[in-house]
């Protein structure tokens, strides 16, 4: 009998030490990160081209000349970036993260002003991280405006641009790239943005596109090859877009050498891309119904000043939506007497038809011979489209409506009916989407 005990004891040790023996063999860096993660959120906003107000507010040439622009109210970027800030604050992201292009051409004054305003993120605990983009450093054509002419103003250079921008949140970043102002920032426990500078500005030498050199993609399959050791979700950012979002762009906004990084990206299994510069809001993915999403954002200087908000929960599941900056309620709010600031969305809609009116008008002056009853259908059916495109909202118009065929009709060779069939025909995917970074 006490033999027969004396096994039972034996066996209920063995299995009390095998328990703590498996529980101590650690899990998986991709089980810990699922198991130990909190969710986290960042918004993203690209394009804001802020000029400081002192270097234009004297110039009429100067606000007459963006009236025929692609709609940025830069007049009243100063308000615009004042509301943006106060909405960031209110929502409390785990981080801001902008995606270049944040000064109008690269003014010292500009940056320096800029990165004040971003100070007070900063100080409310939210990290701001940023990358630059085309019209951001090294421009040798950064001028101020002023009412008896155009005069030249300081740039910044890639160092000062680190200087500014770069204690606001980067320095917290656990990779950097030397050659390049790109870096690795760890969101949360499972999730990392892999910020990504593609633009090409050596000393008076500035491209409008983006390309990732040879040397910076090894790099960036480094930062994915440990990042996937270690569970980690990754989302990539960069200035240039990373896949092609209009077939009648055929150079300027993707990526010169798309392929090459799309190819990585999807090897390491990232789900989204955030980009801008091409100041429209359009979503796409790689290849129908699978693979990576490239989420152009529209410009904060253009109406509907939209910036996304992207929220990741502790399975990797990605949400992606859009919210505006509502300029009219910010102004309220600090008591603005101003008529304008107070009505901004309508303002700013009117705006858009103001400078897509001025673009249609050059078009079809080389047609006199169309009546303005025909006239007036066809810029009013252009300026919607126009408008809704930009800033990626479901159209209220549609190919077959009179004004459109009224343009087929008058002038079927402008390279303008074209666009608009390829507007209709390559529409943006509408937020908000839920993306499974798991998926493969």
């Amino acid at each position: 009998m006490q033999k027969k005990y004396l096994s039972i004891f034996i066996i209920f040790l063995i299995i009390c030490a095998s328990s703590v023996f498996f529980s101590a063999i650690p899990a998986s860096a991709a089980e810990k990160a699922a198991t130990n993660a909190a969710p986290v959120s960042f918004i993203f906003a690209t394009d804001i081209h802020y000029l400081k107000p002192e270097l234009m507010r004297e110039s009429q040439a100067f606000k007459d000349a963006l009236a025929t622009g692609d709609g940025k109210l830069v007049e009243y970027i100063d308000e615009i970036v004042d509301a943006f800030i106060a909405q960031v604050i209110e929502a409390n992201p785990t981080a801001l993260v902008l995606g270049g292009d944040i000064s109008f051409n690269g003014e010292k004054l500009s940056h320096e002003a800029l990165a004040a305003k971003l100070q007070r993120v900063r100080d409310a605990g939210i990290p701001v991280l940023v990358i630059p983009g085309n019209h951001d450093i090294n421009r040798t054509d950064a001028r101020e405006y002023r009412a008896d002419g155009v005069y030249r103003t300081p740039y910044i250079t890639p160092e000062a641009f680190r200087d500014l921008y770069f204690p606001l949140g980067a320095d917290g970043g656990i990779a950097f790239y030397d050659s390049a102002l790109s870096y690795v920032y760890r969101l949360g426990d499972n999730v990392s943005l892999l910020m990504i500078d593609d633009c090409r500005y050596e000393a008076g030498n500035v491209h409008e596109d983006g390309y990732i050199k040879p040397v910076q993609m090894a790099w960036l399959k480094e930062q994915l090859r440990l990042a996937k050791e270690e569970g980690q979700t990754v989302i990539t950012v960069s200035h240039h877009n990373l896949l092609e979002h209009n077939s009648r762009f055929e150079s300027g906004y993707a990526l010169i050498n798309w392929p090459a990084p799309l190819a990585l990206f999807e090897e390491y299994g990232v789900a989204l891309h955030m980009s801008g510069h091409m100041h429209i809001q359009h979503v796409k993915q790689a290849h129908e119904g699978y693979g990576i999403f490239d989420a152009a954002n529209s410009a904060l200087a253009v109406w509907p000043f939209q910036y996304a908000v992207v929220e990741v929960d502790s399975n990797g599941e990605i949400s992606l939506s859009s919210q505006r900056t509502n300029v009219d309620a910010w102004a309220a709010s600090v008591q603005s007497e101003n008529e304008t600031l107070l009505n901004f969305n309508q303002y700013a809609y009117d705006y858009t038809f103001v400078c897509n009116g001025a673009h249609i008008d050059r078009r079809l002056a080389e047609y006199p011979n169309i009546s303005a009853q025909d006239k007036e259908k066809m810029v009013m059916a252009a300026q919607i489209l126009h408008a809704e495109y930009f800033a990626g909202l479901p159209y209220s118009v549609a190919e077959d409506d009179e004004g459109f065929g009224l343009w087929r009709k008058n002038c079927p060779e402008l390279s303008y009916v074209e666009s608009v069939r390829v507007m209709f025909n390559e529409k943006t995917l509408q937020l908000p989407i839920i993306i499974d970074s798991r998926a493969k």
